[in-house]
């Protein structure tokens, strides 16, 4: 499977933040937000299609400040991305 072209913005966050994923085809994600602790605070499944394809997690603003890790996986359960975004 050819592999995926994440950005994540802003890298410091307030209340939400925005995941763009460039693939050059069709595939299904599972997309997992977790706290530091690996506790996980959303998770969903994501139908990409070939190009660009732009989501966001939103709602964040009740969340105290500090790290986050964003874990990308294909259906397989294979990791396909980790970063980390900061909420300030």
């Amino acid at each position: 499977m050819s592999p995926i072209n994440v950005q994540l913005k802003p890298q410091v966050f307030y209340t939400h933040f925005t995941i763009e994923i460039i693939t050059d085809q069709a595939r299904e994600l599972n997309v997992v937000f977790r706290s530091v602790s690996g506790s996980i605070l959303r998770m969903f499944n994501w139908q990409l299609i070939a190009g660009a394809n732009v989501t966001a997690i939103q709602d964040l603003g009740h969340l105290l400040p500090g790290s986050f890790q964003l874990e990308i996986f294909n259906t397989d359960a294979q990791l396909l991305y980790s970063g980390e975004v900061v909420k300030d």
